[in-house]
């Protein structure tokens, strides 16, 4: 395997030194890290500044190869990590397109496609409905293209668009896989690359849901194709302060800016743009509360990572003075010994 099917392009080669040791990660479970290169795979201690899809640096060590440095990234897809409003956890690093997966079942919400699609811009994104071969695709296509996405129907079974996901990608450029769990994203990897990449698991008739299969994230690079990498299913992808709703509710921000007064609260008030829109049928109050709370959410998270930086910058100050101040007490004390001896 070349470093150019890895996915190694003028960006990162121009950060390599000669003699330098580059990989790509790969894998990444219970802290230890899966990193590839021309020779083969290599374990290593999980590093936080490294992530699935980054290129690094290794070095040799008596206990193994380390990292010795994470190289700039072309793209980064992260999520507000569970319970904090300023911590963030990377899912993929270097992605050249992420395709959000969803299936044509009980589960498919236009709200969460929104979600997906304002979490992983600007990255060039597309919408994947699997499951197609159920039937009823052709309303649930035309709802999603009207958020202004760009959609491809598919099935792992039949075989229905794969060809056009596959004209996607090309050897070199990597695509990430993201959706919620057992809607047939690893299935849909097995069918695309026509090989038995993941392990897949059936729908539960209870409750219409694919059984959940992937449980890390990994990097598979399908010869004469390009990279993908899977992810684990997740329930939603919690926005970071990075997070751009304005960028799938252009309508709506741009009514936003038409309402007669600029504190309008868009709930029927007099002169609200938005509550006009709703009246005459060319919006509906679903989009606009999706917006609001997209927007709110994304509000939230910058404030908190702000006050979170604000904080570190504090506490290295702190530090930093503390240093300072130990310094010139420990000259201090020893000009007063000195003193003393000659006393």
């Amino acid at each position: 395997m070349t470093l150019h099917q890895l996915g190694f392009g003028p960006f990162f080669s121009d950060q390599v030194p000669p003699g330098a040791w580059p990989a790509r990660i790969v894998s990444e479970h219970r802290g230890v890290l899966i990193a590839r290169d021309v020779d083969g795979v290599h374990s290593i201690n999980s590093t936080p500044s490294a992530a699935v899809g980054d290129w690094v640096l290794l070095e040799q060590a008596d206990a193994g190869p380390y990292i010795e440095r994470t190289l700039d990234r072309t793209s980064v897809l992260q999520r507000r990590a569970a319970g904090a409003f300023s911590d963030r956890q990377t899912v993929a690093a270097n992605l050249d397109h992420v395709f959000v997966v969803t299936s044509l079942n009980a589960d498919l919400k236009l709200s969460r496609i929104e979600r997906f699609l304002a979490a992983t811009r600007p990255i060039p994104t597309t919408v994947v409905v699997n499951k197609c071969d159920l039937g009823g695709a052709h309303r649930a296509l035309s709802e999603i293209r009207a958020l202004g996405a760009e959609v491809i129907a598919t099935s792992a079974l039949s075989g229905l668009g794969l060809d056009e996901l596959r004209a996607r990608l090309e050897v070199g450029k990597t695509a990430g896989l993201v959706g919620m769990s057992g809607v047939g994203k690893s299935s849909l990897l097995n069918a695309v690359s026509r090989t038995d990449l993941m392990d897949t698991g059936g729908i539960r008739v209870s409750d219409d849901r694919g059984k959940h299969t992937t449980t890390r994230r990994q990097l598979f690079v399908v010869p004469e194709q390009g990279i993908w990498v899977d992810t684990p299913g997740m329930r939603e992808l919690a926005l970071t302060g990075d997070g751009d709703p304005a960028v799938i509710f252009a309508d709506v921000e741009e009514l936003a800016r038409q309402c007669l007064y600029r504190d309008c609260d868009h709930d029927r008030t007099d002169g609200c743009a938005i509550t006009a829109a709703i009246e005459a049928g060319t919006l509906t109050w679903r989009r606009v509360g999706s917006w609001e709370k997209l927007v709110h959410e994304s509000e939230r998270a910058q404030n908190n990572q702000k006050q979170a930086l604000r904080k570190k910058a504090k506490k290295r100050k702190k530090a930093m003075l503390q240093k300072i101040e130990g310094k010139e007490r420990a000259l201090e004390i020893k000009a007063a010994v000195r003193r003393k001896r000659r006393g």
